[in-house]
């Protein structure tokens, strides 16, 4: 799913099974304030060897990125792992605005099997202030391997924003590299 946006219309995407993509899961380019991306099923049923995103979210304020499942091969993280044998993957990759806090809470990212020789980010917040987690409302990263020789996080920034990372889990990633 693909959305992009020059002027201040939020989007909202929510509720749906998207799975056997190449790169992009859901891809908000310039995105306004205020999007909501929900309750999605996000996962791959074939072997990829390509740099994909679960989400990749770019720009605005007060975004929410809530309650999604990334990995496996069936919804809810179910199923064999989602398969990768070559290029990045990224769970939630983000990078957005400096006004308002945005939020990344109570996704699941989980059974993700990479083989390949490069990097692995479960949540990766490039730029803004954004909170990953809040009381309740926690991230799971979890039940991953990355055999390649690259980095595995389960959560990082690189944000020159405030980045808040509170009552997430990251749990049995299992990395040959470093990270």
């Amino acid at each position: 799913i693909y959305g992009e946006n020059s002027g201040t219309n939020s989007f909202v995407i929510s509720n749906n099974n998207i799975y056997n993509f190449t790169n992009y899961g859901i891809w908000l380019y310039n995105s306004a304030a205020g999007s909501t991306i929900s309750g999605n099923n996000i996962f791959n049923t074939t072997t990829q060897s390509v740099d994909q995103y679960g989400i990749n979210i770019g720009g605005g304020d007060n975004i929410t990125i809530s309650n999604n499942f990334i990995g496996g091969q069936l919804a809810g993280c179910l199923g064999s792992a989602w398969l990768k044998t070559a290029g990045k993957f990224y769970g939630i990759y983000a990078s957005l605005g400096t006004t308002t806090a945005s939020n990344i809470i109570n996704n699941k990212i989980a059974n993700i099997n990479q083989s390949g020789g490069t990097s692995l980010w479960g949540i990766n917040t490039y730029a803004g202030k954004i909170n990953v987690g809040s009381a309740g409302n926690g991230n799971t990263i979890s039940d991953i391997v990355n055999a390649g020789t690259s980095s595995t996080y389960g959560i990082s920034s690189n944000s020159a924003s405030v980045v808040s990372i509170d009552y997430n889990t990251v749990a049995n990633i299992n990395a040959s590299g470093t990270g």
